[in-house]
């Protein structure tokens, strides 16, 4: 009502709206993620074997200067047709009897 006694029937038309930047964050992402989950984070200097999708808005704060939201990452994995499981964290042991022990303990003995 307050834009009707303000500017009239002018004034209920809709106002062009600010960019939230969504399509720019997109190409910026469509770009930064089929180069950098093809690679191994470690050719990149990360102490791991496989991305997360921390390590992957951490990596394209460092490249891009952007850091998206987990959420614009993992939608935009999905989107580009990648698919991901959550990690297994696994213990092993260099003790040459860590699986026949393990088994007997999982075993109840």
């Amino acid at each position: 009502m307050s834009r009707f006694r303000e500017s009239g029937v002018a004034g209920l038309r809709n106002r062009p709206r600010r960019s939230s930047g969504t399509g720019r964050r997109q190409k910026l992402l469509a770009v930064f993620l089929p180069d950098t989950v093809h690679k191994s984070p470690r050719t990149l200097g990360l102490a791991r074997d496989r991305w997360t999708l921390q390590s992957l808005q951490a990596q394209c704060a460092r490249q891009t200067g952007e850091r998206p939201s987990l959420e614009s990452l993992r939608r935009s994995l999905k989107r580009f047709g990648y698919s991901w499981k959550r990690a297994k964290r696994t213990i092993t042991s260099p003790d040459p009897d860590y699986e026949r022990k393990k088994g007997s303990r999982e075993a109840g003995g």
